[in-house]
C-alpha cells in the first residue's frame, strides 16, 4: 500500500473549483457543522514536508526555528532561568489512570527537542531524511513557504484535498478504520495515550509515502486559516482518522507539528 517517495514529492494535485462538504455532526464539536462550502481552483502538493526538504531550507537560509530559540523575554517576562531555555513540547505516553480530559497530560515541555531532535536532545533524525519535519511553528512554517515559492493551505483546503472526492465519510479513505484489516494512516493503534503497540512498527512519524494518497500527515498538520469563517490564523488540522468512543483511532500526534502539506493558487 505504500508508495514511493520519489513519486510524491513535488506531485501536485489539481483541486477543482466548486461545492464541496466538508466537516462533521458525528464527532468532535470544532468539526460542527457539516456544510457545503464553495472554493476555487487551488493545487496542492501530495506529500508532506520532510526532514530532508526542511533541511535544504535550513541550509540555504540559515534559518532557525522558534523551538531553537529561547523565549521570547518581552513575550515571557517572568520566566525561571530554567524555562528560559529553548525547548519544545513532546508527547509522552501516560499512565492508564490519566484524566483523559486533560489533554496536557501526556505532554512535556522537553529542552532541547526541536526539529533536529524529536523526542529531545539525545535523539535525532539521522535516519529520517524522508519522515515529516516536526517542532514546526507557524513563523516557521510561513518562511519555509516564502522560501519555496508556495503557502499554508487553508483548514478548507486540506479538508477537501484530503477527502479525495469523498462526500461525509468517516475517513479520508471511506466509512471503515481499517478496510481489509489494513491500516491507511499512521494513527495510534491501543488504548490511547497509555498503550501503542502499532503493527505496522511506526510508533512516532512514518515515511512519508508509506501508506496511500490521498495525503495524510502523520502528524498534525499546519493550515493558515481557521476551519470556520474569520481570520486567517494557525491551526492544526488533525490526521484523517478519528473516533467515536474508540480509542484506536486516535491521532499520533508525534512531536508536535509538521510543517504541512503546501498549497498554491494557479
Amino acid at each position: 500500500m505504500s508508495t514511493c517517495l520519489s513519486e510524491l514529492q513535488g506531485a501536485i494535485a489539481r483541486i477543482p473549483g466548486g461545492r464541496y462538504r466538508i466537516g462533521s455532526d458525528r464527532f468532535y464539536p470544532e468539526e460542527r457543522p457539516s456544510r457545503e462550502v464553495a472554493i476555487p481552483e487551488f493545487q496542492i502538493e501530495l506529500a508532506p514536508v520532510t526532514n530532508a526538504q526542511f533541511a535544504s531550507f535550513v541550509a540555504a537560509t540559515g534559518y532557525v526555528t522558534i523551538s531553537e530559540q529561547p523565549p521570547d523575554p518581552q513575550l515571557y517576562p517572568n520566566l525561571t532561568s530554567d524555562q528560559r531555555l529553548p525547548a519544545s513540547a513532546v508527547f509522552q505516553p501516560s499512565a492508564a489512570t490519566v484524566d483523559r480530559s486533560q489533554a496536557m497530560a501526556w505532554w512535556a515541555l522537553v529542552q532541547g527537542a526541536n526539529w533536529r531532535h524529536p523526542q529531545g536532545p539525545q535523539s535525532s533524525i539521522d535516519t529520517l531524511d524522508d519522515h515529516p519535519v516536526v517542532h514546526v511553528a507557524y513563523a516557521d512554517a510561513l518562511a519555509y513557504c516564502s522560501w519555496a515559492g508556495k503557502r499554508l493551505p487553508s483548514a478548507v483546503e486540506w479538508e477537501v484535498a484530503a477527502r479525495g472526492g469523498l462526500v461525509d465519510a468517516d475517513f479520508a479513505w471511506g466509512q471503515e478504520l481499517n478496510p481489509d484489516g489494513l491500516w491507511m494512516a499512521n494513527t495510534w493503534q491501543g488504548q490511547f495515550p497509555w498503550a501503542n503497540d502499532p503493527p505496522d512498527g511506526w510508533f512516532w512519524t512514518s515515511p512519508v509515502g508509506n501508506y496511500p494518497p490521498p495525503p495524510m500527515a502523520t502528524a498534525s498538520s499546519m493550515c493558515a486559516a481557521m476551519f470556520g469563517s474569520g481570520p486567517a490564523l494557525p491551526i492544526l488540522c488533525p490526521p484523517g482518522s478519528r473516533s467515536a468512543g474508540s480509542s484506536k483511532a486516535a491521532p499520533i500526534c508525534a512531536p508536535i507539528i509538521t510543517a504541512c502539506v503546501i498549497a498554491r493558487r494557479q
